[in-house]
């Protein structure tokens, strides 16, 4: 079965937009087991590596799978797609970045990528789980492999933490300048769907600075009940309209972008 799936997203307080999404329902050459890929990139000094990995990061999962197909694991070649993704960003990746949370969706089971402080969670019968753990340097075991690289994170009395007082995540696309500090290595989970999971939710960190995750599975919940209610046959559009909005609405700075999935 085809997954129900909508998106949104918005430029919101920022001068630029710097936010892009990849969605493909039944990309030839994904495994049989997860073959629906959905992604959301939060560019940062820019958007160029947001939109190349946008683009990039699909094809180079089909074409890492395509080297071994079965012999391999979906992770590893997850692992092997962000990695080919981030060596082809070339002097556009030298200065800018881009976060992203990626989910392979199958019958069975999500799997789950993610560099930065994208988020991806699932409601199970209307309680939030988060899936990903935000690359930012407030984990322990983030500031523990920076300082062992050499580096130092610091917040000039700001509150956030900043990678050598640059940048507030630890992990993502592009950012040569700060390697080995800032890396492209996912983190990776496999989800095993249950009956009791409602919807999947991938976001930029706009979303997420503004919103905690159950108010976002509240939000959605609410919106899908009232649309149900009045017989609106896109309720699942105006859902994810409505929860950017509520976003900016609840003080969000950033681009805000959001993929919602049945699940």
């Amino acid at each position: 079965m085809l997954p129900v799936w909508s998106v949104a997203s918005v430029q919101g307080r920022r001068r630029t937009m710097e936010d892009a999404y990849s969605i493909h329902v039944g990309l030839p050459g994904l495994p049989h087991a997860c073959p629906h890929f959905f992604g959301v990139f939060d560019g940062h000094r820019g958007d160029q590596v947001a939109q190349c990995c946008a683009t990039r990061l699909p094809l180079n999962l089909v074409d890492e799978w395509s080297k071994v197909g079965e012999s391999r694991s979906i992770l590893a070649c997850l692992t092997s797609a962000f990695q080919a993704t981030d060596a082809e960003l070339g002097p556009c990746g030298r200065e800018t970045g881009s976060t992203a949370v990626v989910a392979l969706l199958g019958d069975a089971d999500v799997y789950i990528a993610h560099c930065g402080d994208s988020r991806a969670i699932v409601s199970k019968g209307g309680t939030a789980h988060q899936l990903s753990d935000d690359h930012r340097p407030t984990r322990d075991d983030e500031m523990a492999r920076i300082k062992e690289a050499g580096g130092f994170c610091c917040n000039f009395g700001r509150g956030n933490m900043y990678v050598m007082g640059q940048l507030a995540v630890t992990r993502s696309f592009g950012d040569v300048d700060l390697r080995p500090y800032v890396i492209a290595q996912p983190e990776l989970v496999v989800h095993a769907r249950t009956p009791d999971d409602e919807f999947l939710v991938l976001a930029s960190d706009g979303l997420w600075d503004a919103l905690s995750n159950q108010e976002v599975v509240n939000i959605i919940r609410r919106c899908l009940a009232r649309a149900k209610d009045r017989g609106q046959q896109d309720g699942l559009d105006i859902t994810a309209k409505v929860l950017v909005k509520m976003a900016i609405r609840h003080g969000s700075t950033d681009n805000v972008t959001a993929i919602i999935v049945l699940l």
